[in-house]
């Protein structure tokens, strides 16, 4: 075999090997081929189902906005088949924008990698539903769009009951009598419309602590805070009374109630709260207060009347038989000058006594009277000159007549006893010189007026004022001024009549007394 010939049978061998190999490697990407098509069949497959099972509607669509590809909880959406779909484009389903808009939207979304945004769709039977829609721009086959999509519905709805339940209740809390408000320890983040009309507030401002503490009455001031501080340290709700100014600088009672709002971790999240006005509550209680102060004082002037009158009634007898025998024994005795001046003293000492028993019964109300109607300037101005008398030149008596007065019904002797009582004491208070005013008005009193004086009636009223410049009364004595014997002065001075007497006449004619007095003014 020459060497030619062996080359040649290399190059067969070569050449065969070549053959082998190459049809080996056919087999060989034939079946990688087919393992490839497998798995992307797979694949395939897998991606459909979980389309297919997705809650969330999915489609895809070319530039033209022609849909390529629709799952079946899209096409159960819209209430199409998925080949009705595939035969549509996406601007007939639109329910938001113009085919128009919706390509340039398309040609704005191919330059975005993705987007989020809400829109509406038409289904099958025209209704229209609302959706959220994420997008995703691929560029193959000319540019695809990638879509999900979520149903709105039922979201919309639950906003639209939480939209109606927060109104309700805003209504409610904008229109409660109640101060609402909740505090977050820097800022109030929420305040009703009674606060803002309580104190003037501005509505669109943001407000800090002093939007409360700027309106609390300064002798309530450190009390609140003390509270309101310990209360954060705590974090425990509490209740607060203190006085609040409004926008017209008047200021009234409150009563307050906070509770602390924790966060999902334990931590305190803010403090939320009411305040409600109790002004009229107080008031009221103060109100029944005082009328329980003046049904005991009455109930108490009524048994000493009882009890003065009875005792006025059989000393009464006994000085009329002293005076019967007295004025019996010096029509007989003559001008016996030696026993005569000790009767007419017995006879002197049982007249007083018998004006004191005559106050006495004016006081318990059973004094025998004989009420006319009276001009009470009149009556006034005339006995003037007897006051001045009473009263001394030392005093200035003052007479300031009221105008226009009706005429009141009394016996004159009783006026006669309540202004020789009420100037004698005037004089009385003060030690040297001094003025006495006497004055005279008219009054209307309502029912709220009336609340001030026991068994008052609404009406117009004469009103008679005597005031001094003395030294006053102590307000440990104002309770105990009208009661029988009750008297300031040292022993043996006074008989503590005076005052008593007056009230008894006054009540007797259905009028009340009332004393104002500061110590050391008169």
């Amino acid at each position: 075999m020459t060497s030619e010939t062996a080359e040649i049978t290399l190059l067969r061998t070569k050449v065969a090997e070549l053959t082998a190999r190459e049809a080996q490697l056919r087999q060989e990407r034939e079946q990688l081929e087919r393992q490839r098509e497998g798995d992307l069949a797979s694949r395939e497959d897998f991606l459909r189902a979980v389309l297919e099972t997705s809650m969330d509607g999915f489609w895809v669509i070319d530039a033209t906005g022609a849909f390529r590809e629709v799952n079946e909880t899209y096409c159960a959406m819209l209430g199409y088949t998925r080949e009705e779909l595939l035969g549509m484009n996406i601007a007939a389903l639109d329910a938001e924008e113009t085919p128009a808009k919706i390509a340039t939207r398309i040609t704005q979304m191919s330059a975005n990698a993705s987007e989020l945004f809400e829109t509406r769709h038409r289904r099958k039977d025209g209704s229209i539903f609302p959706m959220e829609v994420s997008t995703t721009w691929l560029d193959e086959d000319g540019g695809r769009l990638v879509c999900f999509c979520h149903d709105l519905t039922d979201r919309h709805e639950v906003e639209k009951a939480l939209q109606r339940s927060e109104g309700r209740l805003s209504h409610i809390l904008d229109n409660a009598v109640w101060q609402i408000w909740a505090f977050d320890g820097l800022f109030f983040t929420y305040l009703n419309r009674a606060y803002y009309d309580f104190t003037g507030l501005r509505v669109d401002t943001e407000h800090k602590i002093e939007a409360w503490t700027s309106f609390i009455h300064p002798e309530d001031y450190r009390a609140a805070m003390q509270q309101w501080n310990q209360a954060w340290e705590t974090k425990e709700e509490f209740d607060s009374c203190f006085r609040m100014k409004n926008k017209y600088g008047e200021y009234r009672d409150f009563w307050c109630r906070a509770v602390p709002i924790f966060q999902t971790d334990g931590e305190l999240s803010h403090y939320q709260g009411f305040n409600i006005d109790i002004t009229e509550r107080n008031q009221a209680k103060a109100q029944q207060e005082k009328l329980q102060e003046q049904l005991a004082h009455a109930q108490k002037m009524e048994s000493a009347g009882r009890l003065a009158g009875g005792i006025a009634h059989d000393f009464n007898n006994m000085l009329g038989v002293i005076l019967g025998y007295s004025e019996l024994l010096l029509a007989q005795m003559g001008d016996n000058q030696q026993i005569r001046p000790a009767l007419q003293g017995i006879q002197e000492a049982a007249e007083r006594s018998a004006e004191l028993t005559r106050q006495l019964l004016a006081f318990a109300r059973k004094q025998a009277v004989v009420p006319r109607k009276l001009d009470v300037n009149r009556t006034l101005e005339g006995m003037l000159k007897m006051l001045q008398r009473l009263t001394g030149e030392d005093i200035d008596l003052a007479w300031i007549p009221g105008e226009g007065l009706g005429q009141i019904k009394i016996d004159p002797s009783q006026l006669d006893q309540i202004m020789v009582n009420l100037c004698a004491n005037a004089r009385e208070a003060i030690t040297d010189t001094g003025r006495i005013s006497i004055e005279t008005g008219s009054a209307v009193l309502d029912h709220r007026a009336c609340d001030e004086f026991a068994d008052a009636l609404p009406g117009e009223y004469v009103t008679l004022a005597v005031c001094d410049t003395g030294c006053g009364i102590h307000p440990d004595a104002l309770p105990h001024l009208f009661e029988p014997f009750y008297t300031t002065k040292e022993h043996g001075q006074g008989t503590g009549l005076g005052l008593s007497t007056v009230y008894g006449i006054v009540k007797q004619n259905n009028g009340f007394v009332r004393v104002e007095s500061v110590s050391g003014q008169g």
